[in-house]
């Protein structure tokens, strides 16, 4: 029975289904219902599928697929296809570009794609697509940078929590006192990622650090992350830097190149990440990164993938269930430094990679 099916998808994931339908002004009738809602205002029926036994076929659109992180995922996909064969991901490059996105979701609704799962590249301006995509019966799920447009279901590792996260660690090691730059993210996602904004204000409310430089770093390049932390570097020639928040690894492996190669390393400038990439664990069992944020990105995929079956099977996006919000479910990060890195690192797939 289709019941027993959903079941294997989780109790947790059936829970927190039942607290968006209930906590989003969204209809609690099933997807079978014949009530669809105020015909006015676009709602439309939308047929459930069985999961089990017909192909389910699934974008996935992160801003780019270059980078680490899309290898977690895939490893991701691979482990739910285990448990559903008919599951058919499609992986489609953004690079880093709105407007390709916008594209990739006009062809996933020309192809009728069951479902999409993406990070956005700028929220507002695939807003209008992603509306278009719910509109033609097509859940869209947004991961870690989502959008103001109304849609199925955000996942987001709270890029606040990391910035607080990160604060804590700085502000333990420098006893709550001392000077650091922060490398926020690109601008245009400065409103929805909040990593910075975190950081900022668990630093002011919890000690005298003072923050004396900041910079955006665009498509969070370590080699932009390099040639901007140079600029604060000369800016605040003088002045005692004691530590660097980069709100990615390469971003913060950038701004250690930059204290190398402007002849600071002598300085004992502590430098923490976020993310818990190859790299960046490296760079901490090397001594060379002080620190960074554990998001699981792997087990985020996987619920992502997990609630998209749910929602195929169900029939249930925003449209269908009339939702007033987007639903969200909010993931922890957890700092890692040189006492928990080989454990994390076991536990995060990374280790999974190849093999």
């Amino acid at each position: 029975m289709r019941k027993k099916k959903l079941a294997v998808l989780g109790v947790a994931i059936i829970m927190t289904m039942a607290m968006i339908l209930t906590g989003c002004g969204g209809s609690s009738d099933p997807a079978g219902s014949s009530d669809t809602g105020n015909s006015d205002s676009g709602s439309i029926q939308l047929t459930g599928k069985d999961i089990s036994k017909e192909t389910v076929k699934i974008a996935y659109i992160p801003m780019s697929m270059q980078g680490q992180t899309n290898e977690l995922a895939k490893i991701a996909v691979k482990d739910v296809q285990a448990t559903y064969p008919n599951l058919e991901i499609q992986y489609m490059e953004a690079e880093r570009d709105a407007a390709k996105q916008n594209q990739l979701i006009a062809e996933c609704i020309a192809q009728d794609f069951d479902a999409i799962i993406m990070e956005a590249t700028d929220g507002e301006a695939v807003g209008p697509s992603i509306e278009q995509a719910e509109k033609a019966g097509i859940p869209v799920i947004t991961s870690n940078v989502g959008s103001s447009a109304l849609h199925t279901l955000h996942i987001e590792n709270s890029s606040y929590q990391s910035g607080e996260v990160a604060a804590k660690a700085i502000i333990d090691r420098l006893g709550g006192k001392g000077n650091v730059i922060l490398l926020d993210v690109p601008a245009e996602i400065k409103s929805v990622s909040l990593f910075g904004t975190g950081f900022e204000d668990y630093i002011a409310a919890n000690s005298e650090i003072e923050i004396i430089g900041t910079e955006n770093i665009p498509g969070f390049s370590q080699e932009e992350a390099n040639t901007k932390m140079r600029a604060l570097l000369t800016a605040n020639k003088g002045t005692k830097i004691d530590a660097v928040f980069g709100v990615a690894d390469e971003v913060a492996l950038g701004a250690i190149d930059a204290i190398n190669s402007e002849g600071r390393s002598g300085d004992g400038i502590l430098v923490w990440g976020s993310d818990c990439i190859p790299l960046g664990i490296k760079a901490i069992k090397d001594g060379k990164l002080t620190g960074t944020n554990f998001p699981d990105q792997y087990g985020s995929v996987k619920t992502a993938l997990n609630m998209a079956l749910y929602f195929v099977e169900t029939g249930v996006n925003s449209v269908s269930a009339g939702y007033e919000t987007t639903p969200s479910i909010v993931r922890p990060f957890a700092p890692v430094d040189k006492d928990n890195v080989n454990a994390v690192e076991a536990q995060s797939h990374w280790l999974d990679i190849g093999n």
